[in-house]
Order: structure tokens, then sequence, then C-alpha cells
């Protein structure tokens, strides 16, 4: 998720709440990708791409990327 990036905070308090945004956001996605495979009887939760979801949720929301959440290249 951060592709080899440092984290931006410097304090204790700042590193814990930058991961715990990450982690987060990690659990927001996947969770998306669980109601999107329910979508379609059949279609098993595992199956989905956490690479595809993740470039689909920055394609659609650029404040991620704007702020250095993700990288912009896989």
């Amino acid at each position: 998720m951060l592709g080899g990036r440092v984290l931006r905070a410097r304090t204790p308090d700042g590193v814990d709440q930058e991961i715990h945004a990450l982690l987060i956001t990690y659990q927001l996605l996947r969770t998306a990708m669980v109601d999107a495979t329910d979508s379609r009887p059949g279609l098993d939760p595992d199956r989905a791409s956490f690479t595809t979801a993740l470039n689909a949720a920055t394609a659609t929301n650029e404040t991620p990327r704007r702020y250095g959440l993700f990288s912009a290249s896989p």
C-alpha cells in the first residue's frame, strides 16, 4: 500500500494515527470487495483482486493520491 514510502509523521502519535488510517482504508477496501463479490452468486470473495480494487478506488477518488497515501503507479 505504501509502495516502499516512509511514513510522513514525525511523532509517535502521528505514526500511530497514520498507521491506523492506512489499516482502516485497507479494511474499507476489503469490505467493498466482499460487497462486490456478494452481488454475483457463487463468486468467492477470495477471487477478487486487491490491486484491481485499489486501482478502481484511486481512479474514482483522487484524494488519497493527492495526499500521497498511495503511490501513483503499482
